[in-house]
């Protein structure tokens, strides 16, 4: 599978092609995306840390040394995040006031976040108005740099919700 990668680091983007062991691939572009512009102890927040791709990213920044928030809805879900050496604050994307908090001090946010296919809420109202919170809470607190995680062709597969809020998102 494919994965396109918007990078606010570099202002370009990463298109990500991943075949077999793709946990190992996604470790070793990561490096690469944290690696870019050579910048030490950078301090990450991490949405979507819980997820399969959230935590890989999480450990990955963690070994290369930054300092990791993740911002999770459920503490005790993310423990093993703590245990590898982040930091948790408790929040939801549809509360302004919980990202304002959880972006204090932060130069770079990665978003890996999505629905889950049993949250109560609607994908759109949870990956359409959260997505819409955290990137006017960065730009209100001028954070400079933002990673968004997308998938490839999303255009030609609107009809499927998550592609379609992806493709808006874009």
């Amino acid at each position: 599978f494919w994965i396109l990668i918007p990078v606010g680091l570099v202002g370009g983007a990463l298109l990500l092609k991943f075949q077999g062991d793709w946990f190992s691939r996604i470790h070793r572009k990561l490096s690469y995306v944290l690696q870019v512009k050579q910048i030490l102890n950078m301090k990450i927040l991490l949405v979507g840390a819980t997820g399969t791709l959230g935590r890989q990213i999480a450990k990955q920044a963690i070994e290369e040394g930054h300092e990791v928030r993740c911002f999770v809805r459920n503490p005790r879900k993310a423990s093993f995040l703590q245990e590898w050496g982040c930091e948790l604050t408790k929040g939801n994307l549809l509360n302004s006031s919980d990202l304002e908090y959880a972006l204090q001090d932060i130069e770079v946010v990665i978003d890996a976040a999505t629905s889950k296919p049993d949250d109560p809420k609607s994908i759109y109202e949870i990956d359409w108005d959260g997505k819409l919170n955290l990137f006017n809470a960065c730009e209100s607190l001028n954070v400079k740099r933002v990673i968004f995680l997308s998938i490839l062709l999303t255009e030609k597969f609107r009809n499927v919700p998550l592609m379609d809020i992806k493709h808006c998102t874009e």
